[in-house]
């Protein structure tokens, strides 16, 4: 046969997938020499095949496979065999040997004791289910096999054995229509005439005594179990022989001495139970009996049972315990966490419900967070602990789900502080600010339970991030966020009276409510903290504020450029002492607005714009003659820069101011349109400038204006014509 084919084709081969007949009838078939192990839970038989037949076999649960044979067979007295075994033990004989000594057999008759209790173990693990095969091609192993029972030379067939395997399975299925549970308890109903009796009846006659079950009579007997079975299914047919009922069963139960053997006790409920008479009562004793004996398994199912019959008998309290149960017996079992869960609520047991809640929701946390949160959600309804806030919330956070994370943890940290567990409360506003370093409600909360503790230091420290928060965030321009950011810069200065920082926000807040009294008294405080420090930029930020809610307090406009010139920003300070004469001259104010005129001019003197500025205010005070020598000034200025016509303008107004200096300017004006190429313009202002002196009979001033015009057109006839006027008078 290949080894394809063959299921026993390799050393150590595991047969998993064909039943033990099968595995019996290939090695018969292949002739195969080898011990055959075949395993079920607790239960091991080794079976030693020689060339296709079975030799001999060895199970775990026998101390002597020929003692087991010789108490089966009802050959030897059972003390003459317990002193044997203990001889055996001592001498290290073999017990063939010494059943020779005593001359209580023969080897011909142990050998047929062998093939007995061979034929018996082996009927016996066919009847185990699912078992595991394993086959080992290898020589006898002597240290588990009885090197005197090997010389024997059994060699049973295996076709045989197999043949009667079948047969007695068909026996089987008929003893167990009549004995159907080894746990029933058989008592004797009738009296059975001494001519039926033979040695084996009498032999099961006698362990039966109404108090113990198939299985402890199997146990006690001495002959095979199927043989014992087959005897006591006759006894039942004949009906000499009854089963206890299911109430009966539980009436011994309370019988001395059962009542002190558990195991008895538990054995009776199972088949009273089997029998039609479970309750509640019996479900409940059995899963705390299983419980008692350490059957975990057993015990978990009753208790799923008892929690289900309770429930629907509206026993919640009972149902409740028995699922509680459960969970302790395997705290894996999540379907009686929801069924607790459920049954707590009802009884209105709220912190109970959400502790289970709570571990629930753990257990489902690495795989199935939606459901662990539905689960706390669920609980929170009606009783919001600590542990499941907590617990929920870093479960949002595995989930990525910050914002419910965020509002969870808050809810948290609330809680610990009703509780007046601080501490905890603040590590949770930390722990989101972890999450979310904008959560500015965190900001506050947290230096709010930091200051309560008189931790000022860390409180300073987290107002600051959040007053920065809210500034550098730009949600100043939402108007309650402004007003949170005051309440917070305040919450500062309480603590550091001169926080600059803090003032800085106040300001910018205040000037977005438009409250403006409050902005300048704030950044007059600020400038006086400024004063004691070297901080020029931040001072000049802060004039620049309070000039534009304040343009007339000209003493901060004259400090602001005084602070850019301090800097050396020219420009700067040029604009804003220009602006500030804008505005004092809009006030009248001309002191103020020449003072901030001035000082543009000492450190820029040719500062066109300003001496003009100048000019102006001198005409509006009134001062013509001062006005126009600025005038004046600023034509020659202009004309020295080439910018005639603005050279022009200035000498006109100059003329319109003072007549005394018309000649000159009315001079300079002519040279100015000779330098812009208006010869014809030049000669024009000249003749109207001569002959308005001539008429005002200003005889020196037309000669001068008319030497003027020959200089630019030496044969002009109307200045020749003036000329010659002059000369004659």
């Amino acid at each position: 046969m290949s080894s394809t084919n063959n299921p026993i084709s390799q050393t150590n081969n595991l047969i998993n997938i064909i039943d033990v007949s099968t595995v019996f009838q290939t090695i018969s078939d292949n002739v195969r020499t080898g011990t055959l192990t075949v395993s079920v839970e607790n239960k091991k038989c080794l079976i030693y095949f020689n060339r296709g037949q079975v030799q001999v076999c060895y199970s775990i649960n026998h101390v002597s496979f020929l003692g087991e044979a010789l108490q089966r067979a009802n050959t030897v007295d059972p003390s003459l065999l317990q002193s044997l075994l203990q001889r055996q033990k001592e001498s290290k004989k073999s017990l063939i040997t010494l059943l020779q000594e005593e001359g209580i057999a023969d080897l011909s008759f142990i050998k047929k004791l062998c093939e007995f209790q061979i034929v018996e173990d082996i009927y016996e693990l066919f009847r185990w289910l699912n078992p595991i095969c394993t086959f080992e091609e290898s020589p006898p192993n002597l240290e588990i096999f009885d090197s005197e029972l090997l010389k024997l030379n059994i060699s049973m067939n295996v076709s045989a054995l197999l043949m009667e395997a079948a047969r007695r399975e068909d026996e089987w299925g008929m003893i167990q229509k009549v004995i159907p549970s080894l746990l029933d308890v058989p008592y004797l109903k009738n009296n059975i005439p001494p001519h039926l009796v033979n040695e084996n009846q009498q032999m099961l006659l006698m362990l039966i005594n109404g108090e113990r079950n198939v299985s402890e009579m199997l146990d006690q007997i001495h002959m095979s179990q199927f043989s014992a079975m087959e005897l006591l299914k006759k006894m039942l047919q004949d009906k000499y022989v009854a089963f206890r009922t299911g109430e009966e069963l539980l009436e011994m139960v309370k019988r001395s001495p059962i009542k002190e053997n558990i195991v008895k006790q538990i054995h009776l409920f199972e088949r009273a139970e089997a029998l039609g008479k479970k309750n509640i009562e019996t479900i409940h004793w059995l899963s705390q009996a299983y419980e008692s004996i350490y059957q975990e398994d057993k015990a978990l199912k009753k208790y799923l049972e008892l929690g289900e019959v309770a429930q629907k008998e509206e026993n919640l309290a009972m149902a409740a315990k028995a699922f509680e149960k459960v969970i302790g017996l395997n705290p894996e079992y999540l379907p009686a966490y929801e069924k607790l869960i459920k049954l707590l609520f009802s009884l209105n047991f709220l912190t109970e419900a959400a502790e289970k809640s709570n571990l629930y929701a753990q257990k489902l946390r690495s795989q199935n967070k939606i459901k662990a949160v539905e689960i706390l959600l669920e609980a929170n309804k009606s009783d919001e602990s600590l542990e499941n806030l907590e617990l929920l919330a870093t479960i949002y956070i595995d989930m990525g789900e910050r914002i419910d994370a965020l509002l969870t943890y808050e809810k948290l940290a609330q809680k610990y502080e009703e509780n007046q567990q601080l501490l905890r409360s603040i590590e949770i506003y930390e722990k989101m600010l972890t999450i979310d370093e904008e959560n500015l409600e965190a900001y506050l909360n947290l230096a709010t339970l930091l200051t309560r503790l008189g931790r000022t230091d860390e409180a300073v420290k987290q107002y600051k991030r959040l007053a920065d928060k809210l500034n550098s965030t730009g949600v100043i321009k939402n108007s309650f966020t402004c007003l949170y950011l005051i309440n917070v810069c305040n919450k500062i200065m309480e603590f550091e009276p001169e926080n600059f920082s803090a003032r800085e926000w106040l300001v910018d807040a205040y000037i977005y409510k438009k409250e403006t009294p409050k902005a300048i008294t704030m950044l007059e405080e600020l400038l006086t903290i400024l004063d004691k420090k070297e901080d020029p930029y931040a001072k000049i930020v802060n004039l620049k504020k309070y000039v534009l809610l304040k343009p007339d307090a000209f003493d901060r406009s004259l400090q602001l450029g005084k602070t850019f010139l301090d800097i050396g920003e020219k420009d700067e300070a040029r604009t804003v002492y220009f602006g500030l004469a804008e505005v004092a001259l809009k006030h009248k104010t001309f002191s103020i607005a020449k003072e901030a005129l001035q000082k543009i001019l000492q450190f820029d003197p040719f500062h066109l714009e300003t001496h003009l500025k100048i000019a102006e205010i001198l005409t509006q005070e009134k001062l013509i003659r001062e006005a126009a020598e600025k005038y004046r000034i600023l034509g020659f200025f202009y004309k020295g820069i080439n910018q005639f016509e603005q050279s022009t303008q200035m000498f006109e107004k100059a003329m319109e101011l003072a007549p005394q200096e018309q000649i000159e300017c009315a001079l300079e004006i002519g040279e100015n349109y000779k330098r812009l190429k208006m010869l014809d313009y030049s000669i024009s202002i000249l003749q109207n400038f001569a002959a308005k002196t001539y008429a005002e009979k200003n005889y020196g001033q037309a000669s001068k204006a008319c030497k003027r015009i020959l200089a630019l057109q030496h044969n002009e006839p109307w200045a020749i014509d003036l000329m010659k006027k002059l000369s004659q008078i």
